[in-house]
């Protein structure tokens, strides 16, 4: 069966990583057909939309999305980003975490981080007054338990042996009882060997043995410090892929870059690329995704890479060396 990919470019830097990742799918994957939309503030200039209603029907069409960051600096409108994670009822975030080569990151870590996506699995609601604001928590146990359940089907995926649940949401004791109880459940039959931590108890491991930890799943209230820390352990941001999963549909982008990292790291394509590798890999093509994940670590390893990680290529040139190693594996086999 032929899938279906949305692509759209994004705005800032976007439109430069995303394309890098359609040149590498578009190697790895040439029976995937591609369609385009527009989004952020590209859109907005174009359409008076951040997210015109020819892209929501794309989404509506497509089996899978990938999006640069949009901007939405000046525009009165919800992220289109959000909006899309509703429609597509994307309830969980997946990121990979890894070492690429020997001189980049902390040897031994090979994690998976998963956590619920806010738009599905939680709603606030605001009341402000003159002495403060109440915040009033809503938590849906049926996404709750989706989230459980495809860790499930990814931790078997991935070959995974166990899996670390990391929460303490001290503020909230019904939700954290709510979380725990329905975590234990999923995994009362399976043969993974089950740890359930404390946020720091998981960092204090994850820098004491970064290889401690295969799958972690994280609660929204600690996902944030779990996120920074295996950022950090391999190497800093914008380097490794990033997804929101449903049942059905997956967006796929590349991984936040936060401020004061390396120097032009924004422009570093590798992210985006090894999400179309996951993307793939969910598509059920394990060896397009060994294949996007091999020329990765071939690139670092021989230096050619973009100049934030000490190299000298543009997105553009990198983009074409992973897809040039790409077919040389395939023309080999």
């Amino acid at each position: 069966m032929t899938q279906k990919v949305l692509i759209t470019y994004g705005d800032g830097y976007g439109p430069a990583v995303i394309r890098a990742a359609e040149t590498v799918l578009k190697t790895v994957s040439p029976g995937t057909e591609i369609i385009h939309g527009k989004i952020g503030a590209d859109a907005y200039e174009n359409t008076g939309y951040a997210l015109p209603a020819e892209t929501m029907e794309a989404v509506a069409e497509c089996d899978a999305m990938i999006s640069g960051p949009v901007v939405m600096d000046g525009i009165a409108e919800r992220n289109p980003i959000s909006t899309i994670k509703k429609q597509m009822e994307l309830y969980m975030e997946y990121g990979e975490f890894y070492s690429l080569c020997d001189y980049i990151g902390t040897k031994g870590i090979d994690t998976i981080l998963l956590s619920p996506t806010i738009e599905s699995s939680l709603n606030v609601f605001e009341t402000e007054s003159l002495d403060g604001v109440a915040s009033e928590y809503y938590t849906s146990i049926d996404n709750i338990s989706k989230i459980f359940a495809k860790s499930v089907q990814i931790a078997e995926k991935k070959r995974r042996t166990e899996i670390c649940m990391v929460s303490d949401n001290v503020l909230y004791p019904a939700r954290e009882k709510l979380i725990r109880s329905t975590f234990h459940k999923y995994y009362a039959d399976t043969e993974f060997e089950v740890r359930d931590i404390s946020t720091k108890i998981a960092m204090f491991d994850l820098a004491h043995d970064p290889s401690s930890m295969s799958t972690i799943i994280s609660d929204i209230h600690s996902a944030t410090c779990m996120w920074g820390e295996v950022t950090g352990l391999v190497g800093g941001s914008g380097l490794m892929p990033k997804a929101y999963i449903g049942d059905r549909k997956a967006l796929y982008m590349p991984s936040e870059v936060y401020p004061h990292d390396a120097v032009g790291r924004e422009l570093n394509p590798t992210s985006a690329i090894l999400s179309v590798g996951v993307m793939m890999l969910n598509f059920g093509n394990e060896s397009a995704y060994n294949l996007v994940l091999g020329a990765i670590r071939d690139m670092y390893r021989m230096g050619r890479t973009t100049p934030d990680v000490g190299g000298k290529l543009n997105a553009e040139k990198f983009a074409e060396g992973v897809s040039s190693l790409i077919l040389s594996e395939i023309n080999s086999e």
